[in-house]
């Protein structure tokens, strides 16, 4: 679902933003870069951009006679969002229709479960429509949904659709459904999903199935380009954060501060170094900017503090979670993964019953089907618990595979 890509642009600076004779910042360079992704959104390749790692090499200008614009080639990681085939995810439902309802799953505003694809539910209609089972399982709008991946299509242009993805889900297979009652505040969070509120009126989204969604069953998709470098599921939070800011002194001039991207890059290098916290995770990244505040001069030093309020995304792992991991160490009673950020996630061999260690210079643990886990390997897994440690600011999780579709995928 996450990857971890190399990418190459080429970020062209106006004329208008820069001085003869003044060499362009670094700053000026990344702040055009990510706007020119937000633009971007997607490609068919990559799927959805959500953040710049890293920023590798800026290639020498060149001048664009015809505007002189500055052109600079820019290498950069990026991570992006592209669901696969076959992938276990979460959605939350936005429109129960009687021939299935639609969810959001991070960017992807349009992931059509079918009626005929939860065959243990009925559609219930009324003023709030619903899907009930004989369970009482009810899968109505604002609930969370397990479901796997069936198919994706992209979609270049078409209508009102520029750059998108749309999904085809369902819940045939084991520890799939609800698992969510409507209206958690903690899981619309703790998924994302608010970022993504932009939704057309219900007719357009009936419009949309007929014309989009349900001739997928259809159509034979190819298979997604390979060569992309697999990275850890990982489980998202979009929190919005106060900050203090402090801009020194000698990056004034006498007109004053470029505010915002001055701010922005100053946010960011802090953002980075604070790691995580016990209730909201590691800080991964900045995604807006939503407030700042008035100035305020430090008498001793004449740096300048801003107050900010901004939203940002950071990574913490929740108990009964279903998550990849990739293996790092292999011990005789169990394995260390690595999943995004947390380095200490422990599966014993306890927990994976079906498996048996096997010593040697470079050991694993061997099914009877011949599937092994050893270093390298990812790993799918369900969290059965964690632990925040204060003086490394770091968490440490247990695992289990305990469960259907668990187990080396990789």
């Amino acid at each position: 679902m996450y990857f971890e890509v190399e990418l190459v642009r080429d970020v062209a600076v106006l004329a208008e933003n820069f001085k003869k004779d003044v060499p362009i910042s670094q700053g000026s360079i990344i702040t055009q870069l990510l706007e020119n992704l937000l633009q971007e959104k997607a490609t068919k390749d990559h799927g959805y951009f959500l953040s710049v790692t890293s920023l590798k090499r800026i290639g020498k200008g060149e001048v664009v006679e015809e505007s002189g614009n500055v052109l600079f080639p820019v290498v950069f990681n990026c991570r992006t969002f592209l669901p696969i085939k076959g992938e276990i995810l979460h959605g939350v439902v936005h429109h129960t229709l009687r021939l299935g309802v639609c969810l959001r799953c991070g960017p992807i505003k349009y992931a059509f479960l079918s009626a005929r694809k939860m065959p243990r539910y009925q559609f219930v209609s009324g003023e709030k429509p619903v899907f009930l089972s004989d369970e009482l399982g009810k899968i109505e709008a604002g609930v969370v949904v397990r479901f796997v991946v069936l198919d994706l299509r992209w979609i270049e242009k078409r209508g009102r659709f520029r750059k998108e993805f749309v999904m085809l889900a369902s819940l045939e297979g084991d520890s799939l459904g609800p698992i969510a009652l409507s209206g958690s505040d903690e899981l619309g969070l703790y998924f994302g999903l608010d970022a993504f509120d932009d939704l057309p009126p219900i007719v357009s989204v009936s419009a949309i199935l007929k014309t989009l969604l349900l001739p997928l069953y259809l159509w034979s998709f190819r298979s997604l380009r390979d060569g992309l470098k697999r990275v850890e599921r990982e489980m998202f939070l979009k929190v919005q954060l106060p900050w203090n800011v402090v801009i020194p002194a000698e990056n004034l001039d006498a007109k004053g501060l470029m505010l915002q991207k001055a701010i922005v890059i100053r946010l960011m290098d802090e953002f980075a170094t604070k790691k995580a916290t016990k209730d909201l995770g590691y800080f991964l990244a900045v995604t807006t900017l939503d407030k700042v505040g008035e100035g305020k001069v430090r008498q001793n030093t004449g740096d300048v503090m801003f107050p900010v309020v901004f939203s940002g995304i950071t990574f913490k792992l929740y108990r009964g979670e279903i998550l990849e991991g990739v293996v790092h160490k292999v011990l005789k009673h169990g394995v260390l993964l690595r999943c995004g950020p947390v380095e200490n996630i422990y599966l014993s061999s306890l927990k994976m019953p079906d498996y048996q260690h096997m010593p040697g210079e470079n050991p694993f643990f061997l099914n009877d089907k011949s599937s092994k886990i050893e270093k390298d390997v990812v790993v799918r897994f369900i969290v059965i618990g964690t632990k925040w440690l204060e003086a490394d600011r770091e968490f440490q999780a247990l695992v289990s595979l305990d469960g259907d579709y668990l187990g080396p995928i990789a």
